[in-house]
């Protein structure tokens, strides 16, 4: 309580966000220019810039958690191919052998529900990239962060950590980093270095470090955007809010990459979902077993 008043007596509004953070909570910038976080006193882990990270393939897949990804005949064709896993889609990557490049998280809420298959992705996964607030959580809940192989931080410009949050106005007189979105409070970052908007999906980060980083060519797989079970549930384990911020943040946040590979030809996307909320006019789609085929052809590449 005393901790809240203090941030609203004493700070802008604009800083009110980092009042969540246990004041213990340290970040150091090393000499190489990595980070250091350290919580009580210990160590938690180490993490590089995003800026570091460069893709090891000019195409690359996300795959995200909705059930379409049942509908895919042969899921082990995502061997040999660069992946990126979300939340819990990493259990697709155990079932079927597969390591996969890129592991994504940004909801706290997930770590509190997964912590097994948390720990399991950060350490089966080449590359963990996740904002401070998620490793925050995770020391906060004892989880070892030491076991991930390589940590890429970046910033969550609505949160941003230690700092004061910008409004849009800012982002949109920046232009060659950002888009901003005409009627909604919207942005997309084509600078990851320089932080990501979230949106009500972690895809949307995925996809902003992974076309920030060097890919070209992106197929989105599980997309499905509704309420329906995750592929790797049994039973509702983690909240979901996707359907009640579809028309207000998921939509308006799409239309901003539609808009990104519009001014940027040599960018592709593809919604690899059948069963998608997301019209084809937003993001064009692909029926998935067509688009893994393709994939697995020396070119990669969809004409």
């Amino acid at each position: 309580m005393l901790r809240k008043l203090y941030f609203r007596l004493l700070k802008p509004r604009g800083y009110w966000h980092n009042r969540k953070y246990d004041p213990t909570f340290k970040m150091e910038t090393l000499s190489n220019g990595h980070f250091s976080f350290s919580l009580k006193g210990r160590h938690i882990c180490t993490a590089k810039p995003v800026c570091e990270l460069e893709a090891p393939d000019k195409t690359a897949c996300i795959i995200a958690s909705g059930p379409s990804v049942k509908t895919i005949t042969d899921t082990s064709q995502f061997k040999g191919l660069s992946c990126a896993c979300v939340n819990g889609s990493y259990a697709l990557a155990e079932q079927f052998g597969f390591v996969p490049d890129y592991y994504v998280v940004c909801d706290p809420v997930f770590v509190d529900c997964q912590k097994e298959l948390f720990v399991r992705a950060i350490k089966g996964s080449k590359r963990f990239i996740t904002q401070h607030h998620l490793i925050h959580r995770a020391a906060h809940i004892g989880l070892d962060l030491t076991q991930a192989n390589e940590i890429y931080l970046y910033d969550d410009l609505r949160r941003p950590f230690k700092k004061v949050k910008k409004p849009l106005s800012f982002f949109s007189q920046n232009p060659d980093h950002y888009l901003t979105h005409k009627t909604h409070n919207m942005a997309y970052s084509k600078t990851p270095s320089k932080g990501l908007f979230s949106s009500s999906t972690v895809v949307y980060n995925a996809l902003q470090v992974l076309f920030g980083s060097g890919v070209d060519s992106l197929y989105i797989f599980g997309m499905d955007l509704n309420s329906q079970k995750r592929f790797y549930e049994t039973s509702r384990t983690a909240p979901t809010h996707i359907e009640e911020s579809y028309e207000d943040r998921t939509l308006p946040s799409f239309e901003l990459v539609r808009e990104f590979v519009q001014i940027h030809p040599e960018k592709h996307i593809w919604n690899c979902s059948p069963d998608s909320r997301l019209p084809a006019e937003i993001i064009p789609k692909l029926d998935p077993n067509e688009a893994l085929a393709r994939l697995g052809t020396p070119a990669k590449q969809i004409p």
